[in-house]
């Protein structure tokens, strides 16, 4: 997608593989957030990267604007704390993604000053 930070195509088997793998990982926690059964508008997940969480999420393109992306944030986030999870989160976002940017800030997640280039890093204890 247009914010995505991986712009190569993949596969479609090596995206099953890493899948398979992310799946299996207790470093990953994976959520789908549906508005009815079978009808998904997105996914984030959590990845356990020494002492944070690293949040990366979607929502499908003709769905967005509608605050589905919050829903997924919050919800995920919570859903994390309920499987006794704790540490720091952490979200890299293109400085031209305005809504992600916005959301984040809207969170009281904090940008983490000295990044170069065109990401904005955010940070929240999860506690």
């Amino acid at each position: 997608t247009q914010f995505s930070f991986r712009q190569k195509a993949v596969k479609f088997s090596e995206h099953q593989d890493w899948f398979k793998k992310q799946l299996k990982s207790i470093d990953v926690e994976i959520f789908i957030g549906e508005i009815q059964v079978d009808m998904p508008v997105g996914q984030i997940r959590f990845s356990r990267e020494q002492t944070y969480w690293k949040i990366t999420y979607s929502v499908e393109s003709i769905v967005r604007g509608l605050g589905y992306g919050r829903q997924l944030l919050e919800k995920g986030i919570q859903a994390l704390k309920q499987k006794g999870h704790s540490g720091t989160l952490s979200a890299e976002v293109h400085k031209s993604n305005r809504a992600s940017i916005n959301l984040f800030e809207e969170l009281d997640f904090i940008p983490i000053k000295g990044r170069l280039g065109d990401i904005v890093e955010f940070r929240k204890d999860l506690n």
